[in-house]
């Protein structure tokens, strides 16, 4: 929880800020033409680092969800503030990427499939033994053959 927490607030923190420091440090002057300012703009990395980021945050929402019911209502405000801070990053301080095709998001699509496979069975695990549900049942399943 708190490794989600701080990690996602620090990560948008530093999008926020480290724009602004850059802009002091290279000002852009006013009186080239746009497409020369554009030019100027740092060059668009490539998007590991984001797809990474999503995968880790799905990763603690879904696999310890039993244990803390309200981080997937915390990662829904992240990921709002960071697309927020994401599409001001693309639109204003990198270069325009260039484009290519591709038909899906490749492996990253197997491995949100295995975190989701291993999120059921972790919160199964999670609620069967921290819960009095699986005592309960053993004993109504012993008393019922004892009845009979």
């Amino acid at each position: 929880l708190s490794f989600l927490l701080s990690s996602a607030t620090r990560n948008n923190c530093l999008k926020a800020i480290k724009p602004k420091m850059q802009k002091r440090k290279d000002p852009i002057k006013k009186t080239k033409s746009p497409w020369e300012r554009d030019y100027q703009l740092a060059e668009t990395r490539d998007v590991f680092a984001e797809y990474l980021e999503m995968v880790i945050q799905y990763g603690f929402v879904t696999i310890f969800v039993a244990a803390f019911p309200l981080a997937p209502l915390l990662a829904l405000v992240n990921n709002l503030l960071e697309m927020r801070l994401d599409s001001f990053k693309f639109v204003a301080q990198l270069r325009r990427p260039i484009g290519f095709k591709s038909k899906d998001i490749g492996i990253w699509s197997d491995i949100l499939a295995a975190v989701g496979k291993i999120a059921v069975v972790c919160n199964a695990y999670i609620i069967a033994f921290s819960s009095d549900f699986l005592p309960m049942m053993l004993f109504a399943m012993d008393f019922r053959e004892k009845n009979a």
